[in-house]
C-alpha cells in the first residue's frame, strides 16, 4: 500500500470510530454519576447526528462510497457493547466508550483492507 492510502485509511478509521461516541453517549446513560462517562456529558440528539454525519463524510472522502459503506457497517458492530454494558453495569462507562471506539477503529481498518 502507498503511504497516502495508509494515511487515508488511518484518518477514515479514526474519524469514523470517534463519530459513534456522541450517539452512544446520547442514547445510553452513564453507569455512575461520578464516572468519566458522566463527566463527559450527554450530547443532544442533534449533536449526535451531526457527529455521525461528519464521520460518514470522513469515511466517504477517505475511502470512497463502496468501501465507506462496508467500513461503516463494520464499525457499527462495536455498538453491541453499549446494551451489554447497560445490562452488566447499569450504563456506559469511560472504558466502555474507549472499547467501542477501539473496536470500531479496528473494524474499519479491517474492512478497508478487505475491500482493497
Amino acid at each position: 500500500a502507498q503511504p497516502a492510502e495508509v494515511a487515508a485509511a488511518l484518518i477514515a478509521a479514526h474519524g469514523g470510530a470517534r463519530a459513534l461516541l456522541p450517539w452512544v453517549m446520547h442514547r445510553f446513560a452513564p453507569a455512575r454519576a461520578d464516572g468519566l462517562a458522566a463527566g463527559a456529558g450527554r450530547p443532544s440528539r442533534t449533536t449526535s447526528f451531526i457527529a455521525l454525519g461528519l464521520g460518514a463524510a470522513i469515511l466517504l472522502l477517505m475511502a470512497g462510497p463502496a468501501r465507506a459503506v462496508v467500513a461503516a457497517a463494520a464499525a457499527c458492530l462495536a455498538l453491541i457493547l453499549a446494551p451489554l454494558a447497560r445490562r452488566r453495569f447499569g450504563g456506559i462507562t469511560g472504558d466502555v466508550l474507549g472499547a467501542i471506539e477501539a473496536i470500531a477503529q479496528i473494524a474499519i481498518l479491517l474492512a478497508l483492507v478487505a475491500t482493497r
